[in-house]
């Protein structure tokens, strides 16, 4: 077939094979860009990279058989063997690895770095996946790491901390939404955690001033937070304290509120208690006053003149 595409530079058995005007591309390998007929500024280098694409413009593929699906989609970078191999009209992806991508088909401007990583359907938009066998499932979504089995950290140390998104994780009825796990199916030796009143009047609330950026915060100081309960900190890779899991420091507040409430009972039923002795004493008082009513009257009966009998007697209560 006759050719009128230029800047093109072909390499390999059947490379570039059907091209007929299109122009600025590079194919390296057998039967790279074997189907490209007007597509242009096309760059694939690998065996059978980019075979099927023919009117796909401004593609990197790279790898054996990357993208060797592609027939029209554009702006794509695939790097890694096999890399968007079923990818047909997809476009503006980028997909780093071996493998990665190989469900999508029609999606485009997603994300996908690591071995094996990929979307959970062919149409996906605006997905992003990074981490070996990583998955995201759905459009507009960030999956890092293994859905429900790695950790992830968001933010600088340095300058605001890290949070723990979850240890496992699961999606509610196939949506983006996703819960942490607390299974027992993921633990092993559980037993259970008593501390609560004494471990939180032991931690100390600083205001304090990042050392880079020197923007105001306020928490608690890893250090001594690690003295009081080093199951409320993490350390990194040299052993050293680095972080206060403050989500954990719920699970000590609900100790303390079950401690509390057991005091507040306790005062309740003493404040109970203390109260029908007073009106047993108050009882008791009254008749005590009644008695001695009595015996005045009967004393004074006989004995008016008496320093006692000109005093007035109080009345009971």
């Amino acid at each position: 077939m006759a050719s009128t595409g230029g800047q093109n530079s072909f390499f390999g058995a059947s490379s570039g094979l059907a091209n007929t005007t299109g122009s600025g591309n590079s194919f390296f390998g057998y039967q790279s860009g074997n189907a490209t007929t007007t597509g242009g500024g096309n760059a694939f280098f690998g065996v059978l990279s980019g075979f099927a694409n023919s009117i796909g413009e401004s593609n990197t593929f790279v790898g054996a058989s990357a993208a060797a699906r592609n027939t029209s989609g554009s702006d794509n970078s695939f790097i890694g063997a096999s890399a968007g191999f079923f990818n047909t009209t997809g476009t503006k992806n980028i997909f780093i690895g071996k493998d990665s991508g190989r469900d999508n088909t029609t999606g485009s401007q997603n994300t996908i770095i690591g071995w094996n990583a990929t979307v959970a359907t062919a149409n996906m938009q605006n997905a992003t996946a990074i981490g070996a066998d990583s998955r995201s499932y759905a459009s507009n979504q960030v999956q890092l790491g293994r859905g429900g089995l790695d950790t992830v950290s968001i933010g600088l140390l340095g300058t605001g901390g890290t949070a723990q998104v979850c240890l496992n994780s699961s999606l509610i009825n196939g949506n983006v939404l996703a819960a942490c796990s607390s299974s027992m199916r993921y633990k092993n030796n559980v037993s259970g955690f008593t501390a609560g009143l004494d471990l939180i009047r032991n931690l100390r609330p600083v205001a304090f001033t990042w050392k880079d950026g020197g923007k105001a915060d306020l928490g608690l100081v890893a250090e001594e937070v690690a003295a009081v309960e080093p199951l409320l900190t993490t350390t990194n890779d040299k052993g050293e304290v680095e972080g206060v899991k403050y989500d954990r420091i719920g699970v000590v507040a609900v100790n303390a509120v079950i401690e509390q409430q057991a005091q507040i009972e306790n005062q309740s039923r003493e404040i109970s208690k203390q109260r029908d002795e007073i009106e047993q004493l108050k009882t008791e008082n009254d008749a005590l006053r009644m008695t001695l009513t009595e015996l005045r009257n009967a004393f004074c009966a006989t004995n008016n003149a008496a320093a006692i009998c000109k005093v007035k007697a109080p009345k009971p209560r």
